[in-house]
């Protein structure tokens, strides 16, 4: 089971206890909006200039997630976390805090067109041409920048060897990019708002999402709300505290804080499903060596052979495993784009088999963050028409459209 701690839920009543904390009843006298969405936007690509005139940067940071009203046995376990840029070369890692049995650590490196993973002791290696032809081989390159993604500035994805980016337009997290694709739907409300005593503009795409800027800071995100799109019910918050000037226009919160909420309609919906914490450790300017950015390798492996192939699984389970299938449904493999990191589109999630009608065959279950409109969690279902040795998947039915009740949580 999940465990309920009561650090999350004093996260989550502070985080949500909105007047107190968010709005505040002082205001300074002059408190009428003076900045345009064009100023906000400038402020915005201000701040990543400052940041792209590094020669280099780190951030590391503890990141940590309690699951509360979530239906499936998830723990997360909190991790160290460390992302790096210097030039066109990328790092990140992925550390446990306290080791077990269920949790590996990771890490990712692209340098000089090369992308290299290393997940536990399996470390593999991919060039950019086999990476442009298949993102997914490098998928981890895009995933493990929580801290840097939710400042709402666009840090690294000049450098990715491939900008996947959302078919709907720029995704939310790179904001300048987001307000301009979107600048006839967000209007700047006629007075600055507080946030922790800083009065912020704020902008709002009405029914859908709510931010609050802090230019003294950078131009950082000090809130931002967004709704479910059906039943505009609360979906995300998130709140970035204690902001510092770390280096020349350089605006870093000590800690962000995130809670999203359930889905759906009635008396289960908008119930807090998860708060998610990133608190930052330790951030450095200009100063890494070339050979930080590096995968260290696990032993018996050297670079010689880690260039050539994908490491093997472990000895024990090799002779197990069958050479990887494309798995498909009318002869076209299932596959669906997935943008970098949040408000993912059409991605495969979690895919898992089981005997979903009865018939004792195997069919396949794939989970999908969104469908058109709605942002909740969704289940396309491919049944087994062929056989147990060989099976043959039908067109997806939706576990949703069957079930118009069941709820598949989100993430």
């Amino acid at each position: 089971m999940t465990r309920l701690t009561l650090s999350a839920l004093l996260l989550a009543a502070w985080i949500l206890n909105l007047p107190a904390c968010w709005a505040g009843d002082e205001k300074s006298k002059d408190t009428k909006a003076k900045l345009g969405l064009d100023d906000i936007i400038q402020g915005l690509e201000k701040s990543e200039k400052a940041w792209g005139s590094l020669k280099s940067w780190m951030l590391r940071y503890e990141h940590a997630r309690e699951a509360i009203n979530f239906s499936l046995p998830i723990v997360y376990h909190p991790h160290e976390v460390m992302n790096a840029r210097k030039g066109g070369w990328l790092y990140a890692s992925w550390t446990p805090v306290t080791p077990d049995k269920d949790s590996s650590q990771v890490w990712v490196l692209w340098r000089d067109e090369k992308y290299t993973q290393r997940f536990g002791d399996g470390v593999s290696t991919n060039g950019k041409e086999e990476v442009v032809k298949a993102p997914d081989r490098a998928g981890m390159l895009y995933s493990i920048w929580w801290y840097p993604n939710s400042l709402g500035i666009d840090l690294v994805s000049d450098a990715y060897p491939v900008r996947r980016e959302d078919k709907e337009g720029p995704p939310a997290y790179l904001l300048a990019r987001y307000l301009k694709a979107n600048r006839d739907k967000f209007r700047v409300r006629k007075e600055f708002e507080l946030v922790d005593q800083a009065l912020c503009p704020v902008l709002e795409w009405e029914g859908r999402e709510v931010v609050w800027i802090d230019p003294e800071a950078g131009f950082g995100v000090r809130r931002r709300t967004a709704f479910q799109q059906v039943g505009g019910n609360l979906a995300h918050e998130y709140k970035a505290l204690r902001f510092q000037q770390r280096s020349p226009g350089v605006w870093l919160p000590d800690r962000q804080v995130a809670v999203t909420f359930t889905g759906g309609v009635g008396e289960k919906a908008s119930r807090v499903e998860k708060v998610i914490t990133s608190t930052l450790k330790e951030a450095r300017f200009n100063d890494l060596p070339d050979d930080f950015f590096t995968v260290p390798l696990p032993k018996g492996v050297n670079a010689k052979d880690k260039d050539k192939k994908p490491a093997p699984a472990p000895a024990r389970d090799a002779a197990n495993l069958a050479p990887p299938v494309a798995v498909t449904v009318g002869g076209i493999p299932i596959d669906r784009a997935a943008d970098a990191v949040g408000y993912v589109r059409g991605d495969n999630s979690f895919p898992w088999v089981g005997d979903f009608d009865g018939d004792g065959k195997l069919d396949l279950l794939v989970g999908q963050h969104a469908r058109e409109k709605s942002g909740e969690g969704h289940l396309r279902i491919y049944r087994n028409l062929g056989g147990k040795k060989e099976p043959r998947f039908a067109e997806p039915i939706w576990f949703d459209d069957q079930v118009p009740t069941g709820r598949i949580p989100h993430g």
